[in-house]
């Protein structure tokens, strides 16, 4: 059913980091002077005086916040109790009040508090009492000031202009984007279904459909015949393993329906109304589907979205009509690119279900332990190595950050994953079709390896990124996903295929020795 979700809150930065690490002195100056402008901007009073509290305030909160590697973990974050208990679990704070201003939301609502430990003070526990005893003018300065921070893309040009002077530093951004293409996104942003419906109507060919069930198809039967061979899993386990794989389903391009609009109060002339009018609505509705069954035929992410997703309480793939095109898919191209592209993606989104957070759920969706406590200790062994190879990355990267294993290790699990049963799926085309080799793409050998270089080039070709320096640090700190130039190459140096199709040999600079190789899944 549907739940209400707690967590914390309270910071304007993009992470508690930005606070509690030197590394990102400029980005905190530039959001102290930021605040400072805004405030002053609708006469706050006694900004000088009020700003340093404000700022004393949001980092206390980050000192007792959550990582975002604490937040992955499905079992830490799932914590059930009733709006009755926030007193007592959470105390210092009026959650009365707090619920009847934003629902009303009875005191029997269930909800899953995320950043919660009985046993500690951080987290939600923590940041009620700090509320609590917060100086009432700080708080109300604070509030003002991220009210008017969510409002002033929406107002006249010299709030976007200061907020725009901001991400200069924050993100390393040094033009506006064109008004038109800031509209486009927030009608994106806040009618998402709506303008996915049209967009399904113009640009969602249904040939598209019929060629990734095959690709689908194959990827599911690949992973199947990769867990009966693994040798570091138990019979036990792998049984299971097999049964939640056969759970899962897969859904094409867009859901089954939309959701309508038809009701909300849209005005042509009062742009920030309409946001406000939207974020309400929205807030409505969610709170109208409280303690209802979960709507299986809705989707969280608009099929206009470049992006696929699993969901581990349904074991379902998502793929969304945005990234069924090139360079991830052609119905009509090559299909060694094709399996490389979009093919290693629904690989990825399968792998999902078991990189170490999805494992945690079985069969029904269910969180629960199915593993065997020696298949854990060895999967985590594998992934402990494999996340060495991300800690260790430094091409391209801003001295003083590396990518953090724990932060990003599902999403890297599932890369290494997608890449390895996609090319298992590619073999698997190639045997069924009479496949003609093409031209040579990288040398002048006929050599008959033509496709597998296509392949593995398609997977670099689809994680081609550039990062200003700003952009690189937040991902760095807040992204589940590695950076494109870490992705792109090291999940296929683990891959003895990939060394075969380019001649990759010990003395060439990405050789990785055979002893530091991983093999998951």
């Amino acid at each position: 059913m549907n739940v209400a979700q707690l967590d914390q809150s309270g910071l304007g930065m993009p992470d508690r980091d930005y606070y509690l690490q030197d590394h990102f002195a400029k980005q905190k100056q530039a959001y102290r002077e930021y605040m400072e402008t805004l405030l002053q901007m609708v006469d706050w009073p006694d900004v000088q005086g009020v700003v340093p509290k404000v700022l004393a305030l949001e980092h206390q909160i980050a000192q007792i916040s959550w990582t975002n590697e604490d937040l992955r973990d499905p079992i830490k974050t799932y914590n059930k109790m009733a709006v009755s208990d926030l007193p007592s679990k959470a105390p210092g704070f009026d959650w009365g009040a707090f619920m009847h201003a934003v629902g009303p939301i009875p005191n029997n609502t269930t909800l899953i508090v995320s950043a919660y430990n009985s046993t500690s003070t951080d987290g939600v526990v923590g940041i009620a009492e700090l509320l609590g005893q917060a100086d009432i003018d700080v708080l109300k300065a604070w509030s003002a000031f991220h009210l008017v921070k969510g409002a002033a893309p929406y107002l006249s040009q010299s709030f976007v202009n200061t907020t725009f002077d901001y991400s200069k530093i924050l993100l390393g951004q040094n033009k506006l984007r064109q008004r038109w293409k800031r509209g486009v996104a927030a009608a994106n942003g806040y009618l998402a279904d709506a303008v996915g419906e049209e967009y399904v109507a113009k640009h969602f060919p249904a040939s598209s459909r019929s060629t990734m069930v095959e690709l689908t198809g194959d990827l599911k039967a690949a992973f199947a015949g990769r867990i009966k061979k693994l040798s570091w899993m138990t019979e036990a386990t792998k049984e299971k393993a097999l049964s939640k794989l056969d759970s899962f389903t897969f859904e094409i391009g867009y859901p089954n329906k939309f959701r309508d609009f038809a009701d909300l109060d849209l005005n042509s002339s009062d742009l920030l109304g309409n946001v406000q009018n939207t974020i309400a609505f929205t807030w409505r509705y969610h709170l109208q589907e409280l303690g209802n069954p979960v709507d299986k035929d809705l989707w969280p992410m608009p099929p206009q979205t470049v992006n696929a997703f699993f969901e581990p309480t349904q074991n379902k793939c998502v793929f969304l009509a945005a990234i069924l095109q090139p360079p991830f898919f052609n119905p009509n191209g090559d299909m060694s690119v094709n399996y490389g592209a979009i093919g290693a993606v629904i690989g990825h989104e399968m792998t999902h279900g078991f990189d170490d957070s999805g494992r945690r759920y079985d069969a029904e969706g269910k969180l629960r332990d199915w593993w065997s406590p020696e298949d854990t200790k060895e999967f985590q062994k594998r992934a402990d190595a494999y996340g060495r190879q991300f800690l260790n990355f430094t091409r391209r990267l801003p001295a003083g950050l590396h990518i953090r294993p724990g932060l990003t290790m599902g999403e890297n699990i599932a890369d290494l994953g997608g890449l390895t049963i996609g090319f298992e799926a590619y073999q698997m085309w190639r045997k069924r079709h009479s496949y003609k080799p093409l031209p040579p793409m990288l040398s002048d050998r006929q050599d008959g390896l033509e496709g597998e270089r296509r392949y593995f080039a398609a997977w670099a070709q689809v994680w081609r990124a550039k990062y200003t320096q700003g952009a690189l640090e937040n991902l760095l700190t807040t992204d589940p996903h590695s950076p494109g130039m870490a992705r792109g190459t090291i999940p296929p140096q683990n891959l003895e295929a990939w060394y075969e199709a380019f001649r990759v040999v010990e003395g060439d600079a990405s050789y990785l020795a055979e002893a530091d190789r991983v093999q998951i899944w």
